[in-house]
């Protein structure tokens, strides 16, 4: 019989997806609880939409590895607040990892071996 009320809700989750990319990269609704892998020579630039453009919700998490030798730059959509230790808003080399979270509407706490 299949799961249930929150715990349906966590199976949902479960496995994350895994996504590579390369270029620059406008997040959607989509990369909610993905693991996206760059492998880009050149450096990439993630923007983090404004809520209104796509609706994330609290909580939402996104994870990122730099796997090419690209830095990863987080940039904010319009009213979008990127909230990290020391304003570090970029991958630190190839093989970092990093992650996003929504706070709430349009505030984003970035983390991970950010420079």
């Amino acid at each position: 019989m299949p799961a249930s009320g929150p715990a349906a809700d966590f199976d949902a989750l479960l496995p994350w997806s895994i996504v590579t990319f390369t270029g620059n990269r406008i997040l959607q609704l989509s990369d909610a609880f993905a693991y996206l892998i760059s492998q880009d020579g050149a450096g990439q630039t993630v923007t983090i939409p404004p809520n209104f453009d796509v609706a994330f919700d609290a909580g939402t998490q996104i994870s990122f590895k730099q796997g090419g030798t690209g830095v990863i730059t987080f940039a904010p959509g319009a009213g979008v607040t990127i909230e990290s230790r020391g304003s570090l808003v970029a991958s630190n080399d190839q093989d970092a990892v990093a992650s996003i979270v929504q706070d709430s509407a349009d505030i984003w706490s970035l983390f991970g071996d950010l420079v």
